[in-house]
C-alpha cells in the first residue's frame, strides 16, 4: 500500500491551500562517494513575504526518487526550514526518511512526543495511558484554488496516536503526479502533528484530485480533495 504524503494537523486544524511559485531549477552534482545529487532551487516566500530563492540538497535514490535530509542542507536552508515550521508551532522533520517524486519539491514539519512507559509519575510530558489510549489518525487533503502554469504548493496535514513503538509514514499528492513521502520510527509509543508542502505545476485549466494518507502501527487515516486550477 502506497501511503499518501504525511501532514499532521494542529492542535486547529490547518487549512490546506495552493499558493503560487515560480520557476524551479535543478542542477547535477556528485558527492564525494560519487552519488548523484540534485541541487534544486525554488522560490518561496518568507516570514515578511519577500521571495527568496531556497537551495535544497537532495540525493537521488536507487529508484531514482530523491531524498531530502535535513542534516545535509546548508545553514541558509537550515533556517528557512526552521522558520517555516516555528510558523506552525514545529520544527523540521528529521531522524525519518523524507522523499520527492520527480520534479516537485517541499518541506516537511513535525511536532512529535514520545512517551517513556518506565518514566516517573512527575514526568514533563503528559504520560500515555496505555489501557485507555486510542490510537488514530486523522488526515487532512489539500484544496483551493491555483494559478494555470505556474507552480503552486499545497499543504496536507495530519494528527495521530499510536499506543505502541512502531513507524510512523505517510504521503501527500496532488494531481496523481506531485507526490511527498515520509516516514520515521519511534522507540515508544508516540503521538503528535506533522505537516508537508509540496510544489505542483497543471498547464490547463482544471480540478486536480489530492489525497493524504498516514499511518501508525494499528491506525491508518486518508482524506481527499480539490484544487481548482484557473
Amino acid at each position: 500500500m502506497r501511503f499518501l504524503s504525511l501532514l499532521l494537523i494542529a492542535c486547529i486544524p490547518f487549512s490546506s491551500h495552493a499558493d503560487e511559485q515560480s520557476t524551479i531549477n535543478d542542477r547535477i552534482e556528485f558527492d564525494s562517494r560519487g552519488q548523484r545529487v540534485v541541487i534544486r532551487t525554488s522560490p518561496w516566500a518568507d516570514l515578511k513575504g519577500t521571495t527568496v530563492n531556497v537551495e535544497q540538497k537532495l540525493y537521488v535514490n536507487e529508484d531514482g526518487n530523491l531524498h531530502y535530509d535535513y542534516h545535509q542542507q546548508n545553514t541558509s536552508t537550515q533556517l528557512f526550514h526552521q522558520t517555516l515550521c516555528a510558523e506552525d508551532g514545529m520544527l523540521p522533520a528529521m531522524g525519518g526518511e523524507t522523499v520527492f517524486i520527480g520534479s516537485t519539491t517541499g518541506w516537511h514539519c513535525s511536532r512529535v512526543v514520545e512517551y517513556d512507559p518506565d518514566a516517573p509519575p512527575l514526568q514533563k510530558e503528559r504520560p500515555l495511558n496505555q489501557e485507555k489510549s486510542v490510537d488514530y489518525v486523522f488526515t487532512n487533503a489539500p484544496s483551493g484554488s491555483a494559478a494555470v502554469g505556474v507552480n503552486f504548493y499545497s499543504t496536507g496535514s495530519a494528527r495521530f496516536q499510536s499506543s505502541q513503538a512502531g513507524s510512523l509514514r505517510g504521503s501527500v499528492q496532488v494531481d496523481g503526479r506531485c507526490s511527498t513521502y515520509f516516514s520515521q520510527y519511534y522507540g515508544t509509543p508516540f503521538s503528535g502533528d506533522h505537516s508537508a508542502r509540496v510544489v505542483c505545476i497543471v498547464h490547463q485549466p482544471r480540478f486536480v484530485s489530492t489525497g493524504t494518507e498516514a499511518c501508525v502501527p494499528k491506525q491508518c487515516g486518508q482524506s481527499t480533495g480539490t484544487i481548482s486550477v484557473r
